[in-house]
């Protein structure tokens, strides 16, 4: 029975893990395309530019360096957050069931002396 219960929380864990990753990229993402929206209509729309000019205005306000290091640095920061949360509800899980047992062994005990 033991065994089962540990497997469901390897298969909930290895859920976790990839499904918290999905929505926390995609939040990145969402979060880089509202930032890269924002410098286009800065760009094209307050500096009443067009073509080249603006295309060129965007990519001085993005370069694509610091594009692929904040890429970069978001998987990285999903990685550890998904691998820290996993591990937290690990150790709260783990740290429930321990306190249930001990809790549980105290009145048996005390109805062992009692008889």
């Amino acid at each position: 029975m033991k065994s089962g219960w540990l497997r469901l929380g390897i298969v909930l864990s290895i859920l976790w893990f990839i499904v918290f990753g999905i929505v926390r990229i995609s939040q990145y993402e969402n979060g880089r395309e509202r930032k890269l929206q924002h410098v286009i209509r800065i760009c094209v729309d307050t500096q009443n530019m067009g073509g080249e000019d603006a295309l060129k205005c965007i990519r001085e306000a993005m370069p694509l360096d610091t594009e692929i290091k904040l890429r970069k640095e978001a998987k990285i920061k999903v990685l550890f957050e998904a691998t820290a949360t996993t591990i937290l509800g690990w150790i709260c899980v783990l740290s429930t069931i321990g306190i249930v047992r001990w809790i549980k062994q105290g009145f048996d005990q005390t109805k062992v002396k009692a008889a």
